[in-house]
């Protein structure tokens, strides 16, 4: 899992992605769909509850359409994406 920003303007929903290296793209999220609520163990035991979406985003520099499936954790208050992220990048 790669952590991921997710801004959410008035009227428009963007999502970023950042590399190790620092460089980060931001998409635009035509769709949000939610999948499933469920909740897993961290290494050190501790219970979190998830809330799991497919998302589906407009990539800029092709203009075609992709599907990712991102998790909320929010009592993290943090979005990870669950896909291999360089094909976005």
């Amino acid at each position: 899992m790669k952590m991921v920003e997710i801004f959410w303007y008035e009227e428009e929903k963007r999502l970023q992605i950042c590399d190790k290296g620092g460089q980060s793209r931001e998409f635009d999220v035509l769709e949000m769909l939610f999948l499933s609520q469920d909740s897993c163990r961290d290494h050190t035991g501790k219970e979190w509850e998830y809330i799991e979406y497919k998302v589906r985003i407009q990539c800029r520099m092709d203009d075609n359409f992709r599907t990712c499936r991102i998790r909320h954790y929010p009592q993290k208050m943090k979005w990870f994406i669950l896909e291999r992220f360089e094909k976005y990048l």
